[in-house]
Formats: C-alpha cells, structure tokens, sequence
C-alpha cells in the first residue's frame, strides 16, 4: 500500500509539472505534497461569504459511462453529504466532465435540483434549458478566454470554417 501511495505522489507531481511548463508558470516544487482541494472548513467559511456550492457527483465519474442506478447514486449521495456539511439545500449540479443525457437530467429535474451545467463553452443564451447550462471553460491561451467572454469567439470560428470550407 506505501508503494502505491508514493507511485500517486509522484505521478501527481508529475502532471503538475507537465501543466506548469504548457501554462508557462512556475509552480513551488512542493505543491505536490500539498492538499489541493477544499477542506469543509474552507467551504463552509466560503458558503457564509456568498459563495454558492453544487452537487457533482461523488468520485467524479462520467455519469453516462455508469449504470443509471450508480449514476443516480452518485448525483444523491454528493447532494445530501454537501448538504449535511454546509447545512442548506443543494440546488445546482455541475456534470461530471460536461457528459449528461436527457435520464440524467428528468432524474436531477425530479429530486430537488433546480439547475445543471455543462462545458459547452459558450455564454448562456434565453434559449438555453435551465439543465443545460453552458458554462465557459478557462482556456490556456487568455486571449482566447477573453474572445469567449465577449461572445465573439464562436463567430471567429464559424468564419474560419467557413473560409476553410472554400478553399
């Protein structure tokens, strides 16, 4: 079991420094040793300040992968352990790597959610279905970001591909 641990510590430090070089940053050396992710604490010290938490399923599995009980296992069981820890209902869901389908979506429809997110990339529109959210993606290129957050970015390319397709 030690082995294993040391082999995920590594491999850890190891994406964390291939994502520094593409990113062009500079990462501390020992960010591989250290908790990246919220404690309850933070996040209950967050949800006090305003901020808003979801459900998104409890190991981060792609849901349409799963059988629908598991699926709809993993959807429950985050929603209650969220509300448990923060003390308020959860509304909202966030899918795991943006893949739902329309039993993923009656089921969070029909037990207590009242919104669902993708990663459609691209801005919300009135016609959007309030459990089809699009949800913008940070792009490593920060240029390319900023063409997404002024809406212009799906026009560049629809003209690119257009201009591609007559050549």
């Amino acid at each position: 079991m030690r082995n294993w641990h040391i082999y995920q510590r590594k491999k850890k430090s190891y994406i964390i420094r291939e994502i520094s070089k593409k990113a062009k940053v500079r990462v501390p050396a020992d960010l591989g040793d250290k908790r990246l992710t919220l404690n309850w604490e933070e996040i209950r010290e967050m949800d006090n300040n305003g901020v808003s938490f979801g459900a998104h399923g409890v190991n981060h599995a792609i849901l349409t992968n799963l059988p629908f009980d598991k699926a709809k296992d993993e959807i429950i069981t985050s929603k209650k352990e969220i509300e448990e820890k923060i003390g308020k209902k959860v509304t909202a869901f966030s899918y795991p790597n943006g893949n739902y389908n329309q039993h993923i979506i009656e089921f969070l429809e029909n037990n207590g959610f009242s919104c669902a997110v993708g990663v459609q990339g691209k801005l919300v529109s009135l016609q959007a279905s309030i459990f089809e959210l699009p949800r913008l993606i940070a792009f490593e290129n920060f240029n390319t970001f900023k063409l997404m957050l002024s809406g212009l970015l799906s026009d560049l390319i629809e003209i690119k591909a257009k201009l591609k397709a007559k050549r």
